[in-house]
């Protein structure tokens, strides 16, 4: 029988990704979530399939690689340099008080200063992918704060790539008295305190890997409850470091007038329904105003001022009430920046009831036919 080990890994950590990530999605968290746990799902120390450690090892090197050329396709060059001057300094702060906290960490569980300024330069580096997709979920990620974070994070990555380079020259170059006042030697058995509180916390997961895993999900998943009420994303006023005068012209408009007078919803009809349109326009719940906008001979514009602000729930409530109130007009359509929000939200989701479901289905075909089983790719 020919050797399935990457075929089995492929499918079977494809699939417990999807359906985890559907999970997360559906409880309104990250899909990274639900990723993480597929990685639990599929390793050893749970009960069912196990993918192959090594297998799955060089195909994460290989995603790692594509994910992180996605980010170089999202960006340019300019948009990072455009705020260097808060990514830099940001970064180096960061990284600064990670390797300080990380190395006096290390230092308790009794590493030597070297080991811990190591382990703190290790624990200092953010995850540019798990960051980028982040704020793509949540429509930040071309922002400026997007840019400012995504900057903040490839600096982190440069500092990496430069001491990955320049520790192993300076062990070339200067030998081991670097690590003065203990210097490692070949033979040495005890570079640790055995003794400390770490060791010993990780003598016991390593004795009983499963429990500790099993024990630290259900700790995970009560800690989650009452997560999905918390409201994710920013408003288009909150999605700039310095508030800009288009804002705070909006601002002053809501204290004195409704919040979406700045940006109202464009109602486009034909000018022999354009009264008629008008009419529902100003009758449907959550528009403050309504009023004729410029037309042509063949068009007429109607512009409609909502009481909420823009971006808000409220506001994408009232475009959906709207659209259903001028169901029944030909050739009358909403637009605007809400409307524009709504569809873009509304296709996503759209999307993922349909791709992903298919995808499943293709991947319960391919097992059925590697596997010659109607049963055996449900288990697994």
């Amino acid at each position: 029988m020919h050797d399935i080990d990457l075929i089995l890994t492929l499918t079977g950590g494809l699939t417990a990704a999807l359906v985890l990530g559907l999970v997360a999605h559906g409880l309104g968290l990250s899909p990274i979530v639900g990723y993480l746990l597929a990685g639990v799902a599929v390793g050893p120390h749970t009960p069912g399939f196990a993918a192959d450690k090594g297998i799955a090892g060089q195909l994460a090197e290989v995603g790692v690689i594509l994910l992180l050329f996605g980010v170089g396709l999202h960006f340019h060059v300019r948009e990072l340099l455009a705020v260097r001057r808060l990514a830099l300094p940001g970064a180096l702060v960061a990284a600064a008080v990670a390797v300080a906290a990380g190395g006096a960490c290390a230092r308790l569980a009794g590493h030597g200063w070297p080991a811990a300024i190591v382990f703190g330069g290790a624990v200092s580096v953010s995850s540019t992918v798990v960051l980028v997709r982040m704020l793509s979920d949540n429509h930040l990620l071309h922002t400026r704060a997007g840019h400012v974070a995504v900057g903040w994070v490839v600096v982190e990555d440069v500092l990496t790539v430069a001491a990955l380079v320049v520790l192993p020259a300076v062990l070339v170059l200067f030998g081991r008295w670097v690590f003065w006042p203990k210097t490692p030697r070949v033979g040495d058995t005890q570079i640790v305190d055995q003794n400390s509180v770490w060791h010993r916390i990780g003598g016991a997961v390593e004795r009983r890997p499963g429990g500790f895993v099993l024990g630290g999900s259900a700790i995970l998943v009560l800690m989650m409850i009452g997560v999905t009420q918390i409201s994710t994303g920013l408003s288009q006023a909150d999605q700039f470091l310095k508030k800009p005068e288009a804002i705070s012209t909006g601002e002053r408009l809501a204290e004195s007038f409704p919040a979406g007078t700045s940006d109202p919803a464009i109602i486009v009809t034909t000018p022999a329904q354009a009264d008629a349109v008008l009419a529902v326009a100003k009758k449907t719940p959550g528009i403050a105003t309504a009023a004729a906008g410029t037309g042509s001979d063949t068009l007429a514009r109607i512009d409609a001022v909502l009481a909420a602000a823009p971006g808000s729930q409220d506001s994408r409530d009232t475009i959906v009430a709207l659209r259903e109130g001028l169901a029944t007009f030909a050739d009358t359509n909403v637009g605007g920046t809400d409307a524009k929000d709504l569809d873009v939200r509304e296709a996503a989701q759209r999307d993922q009831r349909i791709i992903l479901p298919l995808i499943l289905l293709i991947v319960f075909v391919i097992l059925v036919v590697l596997l010659r089983s109607l049963l055996a790719p449900v288990l697994l």
